[in-house]
């Protein structure tokens, strides 16, 4: 289970606490209001405010109560069957407590919105500006938030989640999980299901993915675990790695490098300025290997086992004639070139490897950098 600070919370229970304590000795006109309902674990809970901070907070008894200040009487709180509605047409902090087995439906339209404890059901939350911060769930969650950060423990279920500006940050989720922030980072622990994330301004962190997996940064980095479908991973200007794939691996980078490892699948991957590491290991497919990796200003190092089946067309651009050492520097390789041919007018060096049946295909391209492939491990 992980754990997180809830300074929300606690502003809420010390609002609460100072306020009631002031009442008491006659120096205000607030009403310290506490309300209850009967509730049976398995509920729901909807709560509607114009604006103001919600703090809930999961407890053992079978009744929601609501803490509340208020001076008016706009706060209205009620039950049909075993669903609690909370509403309030003014700005107003609330403090809730519910069983630890109960369904979350919460919308402020301005303010945080903090769960102080592990509940055991679903979670529907939107805030117009505020940030939420959740602990552990044991159902589906589907967060909106106009303006704040999101950060949730693990969820078991799905969890869907779009920021408008904030960071986003999860534990395990069972589920597949789709998160999307207009300008925060997006880390997120392992996923049991596909992943979907974008954010269009910061870096994009991620565990296993248990599905296929597409990340979309418009200028940070992407890192991401084992992942056992397919991926698409793209950004503006960052780095990209992926620490293994059992699908196809889709990379493209503007500016930065690409490091793909662990490839049982076909690739292809291209950056316009960065460096490309890539290892590919036995997949699925009898031996054959299919892929392309290109960089524009950088070099590519490729490790491929030696009983691979593929044909390697290797191809340097604007390569360098001019020094003594041998030219084959540009490309090399620990396998024995079915040709090598080199066009100092065009100033390209062309290299192919035929590996056993040569079924497969694999391009590399390198414009004013080198190329290495070498016999990795099985």
């Amino acid at each position: 289970m992980n754990t997180y600070s809830v300074p929300g919370s606690l502003r809420i229970l010390m609002i609460l606490t100072c306020l009631a304590a002031v009442a008491a000795s006659g120096g205000t006109s607030f009403d310290i209001s506490t309300k209850t309902v009967a509730a049976q674990p398995g509920g729901t809970l909807r709560v509607v405010l114009a604006a103001g901070n919600i703090q809930i907070t999961p407890w053992d008894k079978n009744e929601v109560r609501v803490n509340s200040v208020s001076s008016d009487d706009d706060l209205s709180v009620s039950s049909s069957g075993n669903t609690v509605q909370i509403r309030c047409s003014s700005d107003l902090d609330i403090q809730v407590s519910v069983p630890k087995r109960f369904n979350l439906d919460v919308l402020s339209g301005s303010g945080d919105i903090t769960i102080a404890g592990s509940v055991d059901g679903t979670f529907k939350g939107k805030t117009s500006g505020g940030e939420v911060t959740l602990r552990d769930f044991g159902g589906d969650i589907n967060i909106s938030t106009g303006g704040g950060g999101v950060t949730c423990g693990d969820v078991n279920g799905k969890a869907k989640i779009h920021s408008a500006g904030g960071d986003i940050h999860l534990g395990t989720v069972a589920g597949e999980a789709v998160l999307e922030t207009d300008g925060g980072d997006v880390d997120v622990s392992d996923v049991g299901k596909s992943l979907d994330a974008r954010t269009s301004g910061g870096n994009i962190t991620a565990g296993k993915v248990g599905g296929r997996a597409r990340l979309m940064t418009s200028g940070g980095n992407i890192e991401v675990g084992q992942i056992s479908g397919d991926c698409d991973l793209e950004s503006s200007g960052g780095n990209i790695a992926v620490h293994g794939a059992g699908g196809k691996v889709t990379a493209t980078t503007s500016g930065g490098d690409l490091t793909l490892e662990q490839i049982q699948g076909a690739f292809d991957g291209s950056t316009s300025a960065g460096n490309i590491d890539a290892t590919v290991v036995e997949g699925k497919s009898g031996g054959r290997c299919d892929g392309s990796l290109s960089s524009g200003g950088g070099n590519i190092a490729l490790a491929l086992p030696a009983d691979v089946n593929t044909t390697i067309t290797a191809k340097v651009h604007d390569a360098d004639f001019s020094s003594d050492e041998d030219d084959r520097s540009e490309i090399s390789s620990e396998f024995t070139a079915d040709s090598y041919t080199k066009d100092e007018r065009a100033g390209t060096i062309v290299a192919v490897y035929r590996l056993n049946k040569g079924t497969g295909s694999i391009t590399l391209e390198a414009s004013g950098g080198s190329i290495s492939i070498v016999k990795g491990k099985h």
